[in-house]
């Protein structure tokens, strides 16, 4: 019995099931925890003081589009109610139109293309991700 369920868990850690698993459980525990302390935490100071600016705003988009890019969907599932984030992500085409990127036709996370692209470009919001603009630098 002990060498059956040795082959099983091999076979799901092979496959990726097991850290999916892993994953989804790390998720709905962390959901529920987040739920718990919401009304007495609330965000920390570092966390506000980034979603005061437009780069930081546009910084945790990006975080969250490059964990959706790449399937993290339990991961992201994580970052939205702890950074207390929008349960809808902004549009990919507004990012990096905010970025001055080209989408392109390879679903490529946006911070890969901005990083390939030779770095950021100083954005500012009107807040929310699809009305930024360009200002001069100070």
């Amino acid at each position: 019995m002990d060498e059956l369920k040795a082959i099983v868990q091999q076979t799901l850690e092979a496959k990726g099931v097991l850290g999916k698993i892993r994953a989804e459980l790390r998720s709905s525990v962390f959901s529920a925890i987040q739920e718990e302390q919401a009304d007495s935490k609330g965000e920390s100071e570092a966390l506000r003081d980034l979603k005061r600016s437009a780069e930081g705003k546009l910084a945790l988009d990006l975080v969250r589009d490059f964990l959706t890019s790449l399937g993290l969907d339990y991961t992201a599932a994580v970052l939205v109610p702890e950074a207390s984030l929008p349960s809808a992500a902004p549009r990919r085409e507004d990012i990096a139109s905010a970025l001055k990127l080209e989408v392109g036709p390879k679903k490529a996370p946006l911070l890969v293309r901005l990083l390939e692209d030779g770095g950021p470009r100083k954005p500012v919001s009107n807040e929310g991700a699809g009305q930024r603009t360009e200002t001069a630098p100070s």
